[in-house]
C-alpha cells in the first residue's frame, strides 16, 4: 500500500493487527477516527470496544452482514 502513487503518509495511517486482541491505541490517536467499517465479526463485542477507543465522538461504525443465501455469503463459502 505505501508504495502505492496515492498513498499519503500525512492522510494515512497503515498497520496490521489483530482487531480484536491488539490495543487500536497502539496505532492510533484515542478519538481521531471519523468512521470504521467491519465485516464478518466473529468477536463483536471485543472489537467494538477496541474500535470505541479510537472513534471519534459521533463518529461512525459501518457494518457489512451477510443474509443467509445471499450472493456475498456464496462467494465466501466458495472461496474459503
Amino acid at each position: 500500500m505505501e508504495s502505492h502513487t496515492n498513498f499519503h503518509e500525512d492522510q494515512m495511517n497503515v498497520f496490521v493487527c489483530n482487531i480484536a486482541e491488539d490495543n487500536l491505541c497502539d496505532h492510533i490517536t484515542p478519538a481521531s477516527v471519523d468512521i470504521v467499517t467491519l465485516f464478518r465479526l466473529e468477536k463483536m463485542p471485543i472489537v467494538l470496544h477496541n474500535i470505541g477507543r479510537v472513534l471519534k465522538p459521533n463518529g461512525y461504525v459501518l457494518l457489512q452482514d451477510y443474509a443467509i443465501g445471499d450472493y456475498a455469503q456464496a462467494m465466501l463459502m466458495i472461496n474459503n
